[in-house]
């Protein structure tokens, strides 16, 4: 049932071109309603961002900016997104591609687990669709099987709505208390809530995928914590892995590994790792499940291999090497080896290196190093590529960015380096995976500072829970622990004197720079006179 109040009614018409056919939901982004087009009959969901994110111009073109890289996904596992418009009354909205059926966790309540196979189905599925995302350096953040709609109640059919669109530190504009704090981070990542990493790319998406994938096997959500600080603890370990059959568990930990630099390094390694599922004869097309935006070629890319666990023999802190797929220990050892996906005869050994992102705003250094058997510097086909060809690409993929200033150099055996600066650690992360992507490159070397766009400085947990701790000082009968994360939320947890002092508390935390959310989780014990009771002398002193 629609709230009582809406922005639109059915039979509105907006923008000369969508008629409001009905209310769908409300989140914290906005209204999404279904709408049908005044000339085609075409059926949409539009989804209207509410007027308090307009007022940041900021989020404005963070919306801007991922709308227009949205718009270029296509992917049949991806819903679609057709534009971001304004209407006359200033009222900003997406036009989306409309999808009619359950959201996996609807399916998930009603009907229970998946089977193993079925739930290799949904990772294949999920995988080639947020991998033809990351191509376009769009990253989720918010993958969660409320987030997954089958479509038709077809599980071959999923697709994934609700991209983080200007994903800010609180969306939902609003404190958090109790219970729905568990539920906005059941499927965040560690670096999410600013842990193990400051970068949340690729990888991110990846652990979360996981715990979909755990969900869809256990019939649950998995058990990852119900207040800030078991939350938290919650990510510094493989999750608890036992409501989930066995023939799934290696490949499930090795996505839900704490540290991102544990995890595999791409979508594409996590379908180079996994089990094939066993498909229906006539079931899904082969296509639907490639991924199509790396180049004209219909088969899989050559891509890196799968990240170990923390405990792969030879792991070193500041060089990582990789010399294969890892091939996680088979449950059943009579099993016959596992069919692998593998990329046109390319075996690939790939370098990282990762020094210097102590400090917020450090510049980093990464080197992606690929050695491709039976081709020459790098091309397809044999293809011969030289620096000016490179350069070129280069140029082109640069052109794209903003916020940035990159000097790109190539050498004649197809190394790039990399130096400037770019905004965003995600940002960089990103475009040297798409530089080493390029067909000719055998090393790229990115040595790029982080310069925030506009210059807006990143948050200082530190700093922040230095001042919290300050103001609570200030409090008689209080016993409170703060905690601070990464995107900003507060939590407090603990004792304070009063119900005034509690509300006057939060009210004065909520109004600092850099806080979006309090997650108040105090418990109020009045202040108590001391047990022996009062001083009987001094009050008769005082009396006389």
């Amino acid at each position: 049932m629609p709230p009582r109040s809406t922005t639109f009614q059915p039979g509105t018409v907006v923008n000369f071109t969508y008629r409001i056919e009905a209310f769908i939901a409300s989140g914290g982004m906005g209204e999404v309603y279904r709408a049908s087009h005044i000339l085609t009959n075409s059926q949409h969901a539009i989804k209207v961002i509410q007027a308090e994110l307009l007022s940041n111009q900021r989020v404005v073109q963070l919306f801007q900016r991922e709308a227009l890289a949205l718009r270029s996904i296509r992917h049949d596992s991806i819903v679609g997104y057709e534009g971001l418009n304004q209407d006359e009354a200033g009222r900003m909205f997406l036009v989306m591609e409309f999808v009619e059926g359950p959201s996996l966790s609807e399916v998930l309540r009603s009907h229970g687990a998946y089977s193993v196979n079925d739930v290799r189905k949904l990772r294949d599925r999920l995988a080639t669709g947020l991998a033809e995302a990351h191509a376009k350096d769009v990253i989720h953040r918010d993958l969660s099987p409320d987030n997954v709609i089958l479509q038709g109640g077809v599980l071959e059919h999923a697709k994934i709505i609700d991209f983080g669109i200007a994903k800010i530190d609180n969306a939902d504009l609003s404190t958090v208390v109790g219970s729905s704090f568990a539920g906005k981070y059941s499927y965040a990542s560690p670096e999410q809530l600013g842990l193990y990493s400051e970068v949340v790319g690729p990888r991110s998406d990846i652990y979360s995928l996981g715990l979909v994938l755990a969900a869809a096997a256990a019939g649950k959500p998995l058990r990852m914590g119900g207040s800030m600080k078991s939350v938290l603890e919650a990510r510094q370990r493989v999750p608890d892995l036992d409501s989930v059959p066995p023939e799934l568990h290696d490949e499930l930990a090795s996505l839900l590994q704490p540290d991102p630099a544990d995890r595999p390094i791409s979508m594409e390694a996590v379908l180079e790792q996994g089990i094939r599922p066993v498909w229906d004869d006539e079931s899904v097309p082969r296509s639907a499940y490639r991924v199509t935006s790396r180049g004209p070629s219909s088969q899989w890319p050559s891509r890196p291999p799968s990240v170990p666990p923390a405990s792969y023999p030879g792991r070193d802190d500041a060089t990582r090497t990789y010399s294969g797929p890892f091939t996680a220990p088979s449950a059943h050892p009579s099993a016959p080896p596992p069919q692998r996906r593998r990329g046109p005869g390319v075996a690939a050994i790939l370098l990282f290196v990762l020094l210097g992102l102590g400090a917020a705003g450090a510049g980093g250094y990464w080197v992606y190093n690929r050695m491709d058997q039976g081709t020459t510097g790098g091309g397809t086909g044999g293809e011969q590529r030289t620096a000016a060809m490179i350069s070129a690409d280069l140029t082109d993929l640069l052109s794209g960015l903003s916020c940035t200033e990159i000097d790109p150099a190539v050498s004649d055996d197809g190394v790039v380096r990399l130096t400037g600066q770019i905004d965003s650690t995600e940002a960089r992360d990103a475009l040297l995976a798409r530089v080493a992507r390029i067909d000719g490159v055998t090393a790229v070397n990115g040595d790029l500072a982080i310069e925030p766009c506009g210059g807006e400085p990143m948050l200082d947990v530190a700093a922040l829970s230095a001042e919290i701790d300050d103001l609570i000082s200030g409090y008689a009968c209080t016993e409170l622990s703060v905690t601070v994360l990464a995107d900003g939320t507060v939590g407090l947890e603990g004792t304070i004197g009063s119900t005034r002092d509690r509300s006057a508390l939060v009210r004065t935390v909520r109004e600092l720079d850099g806080v979006t959310a309090v997650n108040d989780q105090s418990a109020v014990v009045p202040c108590m006179p001391p047990r022996d009771g009062p001083d009987l002398a001094a009050l008769s002193g005082r009396i006389d």
